[in-house]
């Protein structure tokens, strides 16, 4: 059964952290004297303002039971019970005389309310004690002079000497309750010094009229103590409680006089009360809350405590078990199915936890009571009390064996089509090779035929056979590199030259070489001073900036001598170190727009017959920078250049 003074409550806004709220706290700091006890009666809390009250500080007073402190003759359990059973839900006992163990002599007087759960059981039972010696003493030295008061003959001398003797509020009544005659309200209620009809509506709440006038007519058919804990309007109207008494007054003929009475100011106590009922309904709320999340999860949710004993367990938890509450909660691992070496495993976990005050996280197989063994990923968490120490830990397990499974399937599906994929590019590469090689034989023989028909004296062509002739050099020319560019753009990926560090400088000195005669042709002129090493396979970065140079040169403005600027930075890209190589010219650009479409293969953003070419040597660029697992971009403006981006990742120190 939960313990209605403690709430365990798990919070997830606070990274998963378990947070202990309990009723206690405020039991503690209330200003009042309060204790519970059990079903059996038993002290099981009690505050310091109890100790002080019973003069019991050095007594620890708890597990005792309550008979023990106020005999059965005084404090009657069964009648409490039996008014609460009946619906009561707060029931008042007067003048409870006390004696401590240091021979004090007190009168008290208890409230006895019950704490119900959510099963509307009834566990505990809340004590609110206050200390009425004073006013139980002014009530019998009232009723020991009252010779002496009659005698006097004048009420208001009757009604001074009972206030002399008291601090509380005091009032005197008519026999009838008809009229208050005297009423000193000690700053708390508006005095009275005349008869007063109206004293009803004036002093006593409206919500509380019935019942102070159901408990004033009872008290005079009986001609017994007035007793009463009710609301009452101050002067300026505002809300307070009072705790009413009045004895009454009888002449020797045994008929009814007058009524005096004190009142006590417990607005405080009330308010206490009241704050911890609405905390604890509250708490209630949380609860009910708390647990209709934690017992609709699938996940296991629990709490240990420093000994390795489980002191919740949520219903997922107590499924897999195939136990209930009572038989789990209190129990340690090995009591609950857990084999040795599994015990001893969550055991060090939880002193790991306590000791580095760290969540911690692990992955291990258990035996379901239905389900057969289940595979459980789990998180153990501190949770820490007021003063910051660790006090227990919390822990959410879940059940990961679908979810292993279909990774297991996923990772042999994943490694089927791997090896599928594998075949297939073998196979493609294969086949772009023999397609190359067969494709490029007969290009190779219509130049060579269509040079000797050229070179053939004998052979006189006219001017337009001539022209036919040069178109179809300038288209032979044309396939055998586009059959070229095909067979190195399929052979990429499967290039396996190791990276190294490489001269950056030293590659585009080897290029400017090999492009010495078109640079010529073009009044081209390369600027570059002392560039940054790169991390990459030889061949390929090579072909890169050959095929940047070549698109550069290629697409150069007529008639204006072409520049190239080569420029190197360290930088990051993507949380990633590495170099950045950017190459501008001043050719006749492109449109922004085309930025990312001129890396497509075989694409061309001019027709052939003006600016030649395969449309791969770009594309082959991004695929090469793909390899090295870097980037490339561009941009350009029509009329004015382009520049081209390039980053390489730093490789291993």
């Amino acid at each position: 059964m939960t313990d209605p003074l403690v709430n365990v409550h798990l919070t997830e806004n606070n990274q998963g952290k378990l947070e202990v709220l309990s009723a206690k706290e405020l039991i503690k700091n209330i200003p009042a004297a309060v204790a519970v006890v059990d079903y059996t009666w038993q002290l099981k809390l009690v505050n310091d303002r109890f100790r002080q009250l019973l003069h019991a500080t050095d007594n620890p007073l708890l597990h005792q039971p309550l008979s023990l402190l106020f005999p059965a003759a005084f404090v009657n359990t069964e009648m409490i019970q039996h008014a609460f059973a009946g619906g009561k839900t707060c029931f008042e006992l007067a003048a409870v005389p006390y004696t401590s163990a240091t021979g004090v002599e007190q009168y008290l007087n208890l409230s006895f309310q019950p704490v119900t759960d959510q099963w509307q059981l009834l566990p505990d039972i809340i004590i609110y004690a206050y200390e009425v010696t004073e006013r139980v003493g002014d009530i019998q030295r009232a009723a020991v002079n009252e010779k002496e008061i009659v005698v006097l003959q004048e009420s208001e001398k009757r009604f001074r000497a009972l206030v002399s003797v008291s601090s509380e509020i005091v009032y005197q009544m008519s026999a009838d309750w008809s009229q208050v005659r005297r009423l000193d309200g000690r700053g708390f209620l508006m005095d009275t010094v005349e008869p007063d009809g109206e004293w009803m509506h004036k002093y006593i709440h409206p919500g509380d009229v019935a019942k102070v006038q159901e408990a004033i007519a009872h008290a005079i058919k009986y001609k017994m103590v007035f007793e009463l804990e009710h609301r009452v309007l101050g002067p300026d109207g505002a809300e307070g409680w009072v705790f009413s008494r009045a004895v009454p007054i009888l002449n020797e003929e045994q008929e009814l006089v007058e009524w005096f009475g004190s009142a006590s100011n417990i607005t405080g106590r009330r308010l206490a009360e009241q704050a911890l009922t609405g905390a604890m309904k509250e708490r209630d709320a949380r609860e009910r809350l708390y647990n209709a999340v934690t017992d609709s999860t699938p996940d296991l949710i629990y709490v240990f405590n420093l000994d390795y004993k489980f002191i919740y367990a949520n219903t997922a938890l107590l499924n897999m078990w195939g136990r209930t509450e009572s038989e789990s909660i209190g129990q340690g691992l090995l009591a609950l199915g857990y084999e040795p070496w599994h015990a001893e495993m969550h055991e060090r976990e939880i002193d790991q936890v306590v000791a580095t005050r760290k969540a911690i996280r692990g992955e291990v197989s258990f035996p379901h009571a239905t389900q057969g063994r289940r595979v459980y990923d789990y998180i153990f968490t501190p949770v820490f009390d007021e003063r910051g120490e660790v006090e227990a830990v919390a822990g959410t397990t879940r059940d990961i064996t679908d979810m292993k499974e279909v990774e297991s399937r996923l990772e042999q599906l994943v490694l089927e089509r791997t090896r599928e994929l594998q075949r297939s590019n073998t196979d493609l590469q294969q086949f772009a090779h023999v397609a190359s090689h067969d494709l490029k034989e007969p290009v190779r023989k219509i130049k060579t035929f269509a040079g000797r028909l050229e070179a053939d004296s004998s052979s006189r062509l006219s001017e337009e056979g001539r022209k036919y002739l040069d178109k179809i050099h300038s288209a032979s020319n044309r396939m055998f590199n586009m059959i070229e560019g095909v067979l190195s753009y399929s052979t990429l990926g499967s290039a396996g030259e190791p990276f190294r560090v490489l001269n950056t400088g030293s590659i585009i000195k080897n290029i400017e070489t090999d492009l010495e005669l078109v640079m010529q042709e073009k009044a081209a002129f390369i600027q570059y001073g002392q560039l940054l090493p790169v991390w990459g396979a030889p061949v390929l970065v090579l072909q890169l900036f050959y095929n940047l140079m070549t698109n550069s040169l290629k697409f150069a403005k007529a008639g204006v001598p072409l520049e190239i600027k080569i420029e190197s930075c360290a930088c990051t890209q993507e949380g990633r170190d590495g170099v950045e190589i950017v190459l501008t010219d001043n050719g006749i650009g492109f449109a922004q727009k085309n930025a990312v479409k001129i890396f497509e293969t075989f694409t061309r953003l001019h027709p052939k017959d003006v600016y030649e070419g395969t449309g791969l040597g770009l594309s082959l660029c991004k695929k090469i920078m793909e390899r090295h697992q870097g980037s490339i971009i561009a941009s350009g403006e029509e009329g004015v250049g382009a520049t081209f981006r390039v980053f390489f990742p730093a490789g291993p120190l």
